[in-house]
């Protein structure tokens, strides 16, 4: 994939490559799927190693890069995450971090954030850790509590999911919130 300066998508991945054909495997309802790739520039297999080299391609020779993406009508192609990142809720909704990463990352107030599937009882809930912005911080009239960031985050993440519950705390000097889908 390459991201041409001519015909550019700042979020995207870019537009496959001449010389490489590519397909997303197994799309679910919003697209998304595993990226798999052919072509002269594709690795013919892991060296002595055919369990390896069986596991990554597929029988008709497609290799499997692991990746999840979706690709928009203009033939670009957008990272959803990793196959093997990915948390499944106990109602089976597929969560992958990077996507809730990358939006929360674009809120002006937060510095650095993680996203990660947290155990409580038979379910996993997906948690944030949040770092604030401190010069965004020291600027503002707002005091960063509970009672502010909470309708920003709910804003911005509620496009990704429909309902969402949040559980405030802080130590030290970093701010931790809780989302949890609601069955």
């Amino acid at each position: 994939m390459v991201n041409h300066v001519q015909n550019y998508r700042h979020d995207s991945l870019g537009l496959p490559l001449p010389e490489l054909e590519v397909k997303i495997d197994n799309p679910d309802e919003n697209g998304v799927g595993e990226l798999l790739i052919k072509g002269k520039i594709v690795m013919q297999g892991y060296y002595e190693n055919e369990e390896a080299t069986n596991e990554v391609f597929t029988a008709d020779g497609w290799f499997k890069t692991g990746d999840l993406v979706r690709k928009d009508k203009e033939g670009f192609y957008y990272m959803a995450g990793r196959k093997k990142i990915v948390i499944v809720t106990k109602n089976g909704k597929n969560i992958f971090p990077e996507e809730l990463e990358a939006l929360i990352t674009n809120l002006p107030y937060v510095a650095e954030n993680m996203v990660y599937g947290k155990a409580k009882g038979d379910d996993l809930v997906v948690s944030v850790k949040v770092v604030y912005n401190k010069e965004i911080e020291k600027g503002s009239e707002y005091i960063f509590n509970f009672h502010y960031i909470t309708p920003f985050c709910f804003q911005n993440l509620s496009e990704i999911f429909s309902k969402i519950f949040f559980v405030f705390s802080s130590a030290a000097m970093h701010k931790f919130f809780t989302l949890r889908t609601l069955a």
